[in-house]
């Protein structure tokens, strides 16, 4: 053993690391002999009293591995014979149990790094392998849950400059956008435009739409796969919104918004005609409004949210104006319970002012609705 080996072997702390010495002698042999005649001479030192097993495994021209018993704290020379010569790498492995207990998919009490030396025909080489502690560690795992999903997604995704009409993307609908809306007598006026409208944290994609101010009503109408309003649900809507142009410019005060539509009762939710400059929820036509505090201010992003809670009596509607993406659901909001709507079937585009609409949702859950990015 060189001195430069035994320092690095003292050096070793006792509980953490063993040694091993491998004194490897290649023998001569006559020429078109067999090379493989390598012999190693093995010392234990600071062997820990509970390794039983020690496992070398020689790799070169073949691998070879060689296990052997020990007794507690033994530190005698143990003999390895048959190894190839040329280029050789050795590694250990020890274990707390017998041999013989040491299944082969066993995990070892302590292992060595891979070290590589020559063994040359009638040379004496040598290698240390420091033993280290195998650390263990009991690993869990988790999966995370799927993120809610809304039942239906309209992103506007579609050509830049097109109408809205025959357009048939997302997801939840039955058919494509189609003209509609209680006397709608415009319905071309649904305008996809380039990238999405901008909410803090809410994550988008496609484009959006944008209608100018008119002086007629105008509507478009999509229907739904699954209509809401069964007694005991509960739903949420959202979109974004933006007043465009000139406020209250177009008929009837430049309404602007989008509707749940049913068979009796339509539930507009947008800005109101009537000169109100407040988001709002109401019946088409203005009857029953109840209004938020937030104003509609041109050029500015609004995410309206409303949570429809159906009943065998009057179904509860709450509208939330700019929730924060991310949060719980708000616990207060503007709240309309005066009526039962019915199926709502349908959800349409239906303005007269200038306006953009953008990522119509609707799911089960708040956070389906307002998703981040």
């Amino acid at each position: 053993m060189t001195e430069q080996t035994k320092n690095r072997n003292v050096a070793a702390p006792m509980l953490a690391a063993f040694a091993l010495t491998v004194a490897l002698a290649g023998a001569g042999c006559a020429h078109g002999e067999a090379q493989d005649i390598g012999t190693v001479r093995v010392m234990l030192t600071q062997a820990p009293s509970t390794v039983r097993c020690l496992r070398m495994t020689v790799q070169g021209t073949r691998m070879l591995t060689r296990s052997f018993d020990l007794a507690a704290g033994a530190n005698a020379p143990l003999d390895l014979d048959g190894l190839p010569t040329g280029v050789v790498s050795f590694s250990g492995d020890a274990f707390d149990t017998g041999c013989a207990r040491v299944a082969a998919s066993a995990s070892p009490s302590w292992i060595s790094d891979v070290t590589t030396v020559r063994i040359m025909p009638g040379a004496v080489a040598s290698v240390a392998l420091l033993m280290r502690r195998n650390g263990q560690a009991d690993v869990s795992v988790d999966w995370a849950k799927d993120l809610p999903q809304p039942t239906a997604y309209e992103p506007f995704g579609y050509a830049s400059g097109e109408t809205a009409l025959g357009e048939n993307g997302g997801m939840g609908f039955s058919g494509a956008w189609t003209a509609g809306g209680f006397n709608a007598a415009v319905n071309d006026n649904f305008v996809i435009g380039s990238g999405s409208l901008v909410y803090p944290g809410l994550g988008v994609s496609g484009g959006h739409i944008y209608s100018s101010a008119q002086d007629s009503i105008s509507g478009a109408t999509r229907a739904l796969q699954q209509p809401l309003g069964q007694s005991g649900t509960t739903r949420y809507l959202s979109f974004l919104i933006q007043p465009e142009g000139v406020l209250d410019e177009g008929v009837y005060s430049g309404f602007f918004g989008m509707m749940l539509g049913s068979a009796q009762f339509d539930l507009f939710v947008g800005k109101p005609g009537g000169g109100r400059d407040l988001y709002v929820m109401e019946e088409r036509g203005g009857s029953a409004q109840v209004a938020s505090t937030n104003a509609t201010v041109v050029g500015q992003v609004a995410l309206l949210v409303v949570k429809a809670e159906f009943t065998d009596g009057m179904d509860r509607l709450t509208l939330y104006v700019n929730p924060q993406v991310g949060a719980p659901e708000p616990t207060t909001g503007i709240v309309k319970q005066d009526r039962a709507f019915g199926l709502l079937d349908s959800v349409l585009l239906y303005s007269t002012g200038a306006f953009s609409l953008d990522e119509i949702r609707i799911g089960e859950t708040f956070q389906s609705v307002t998703p981040g990015m």
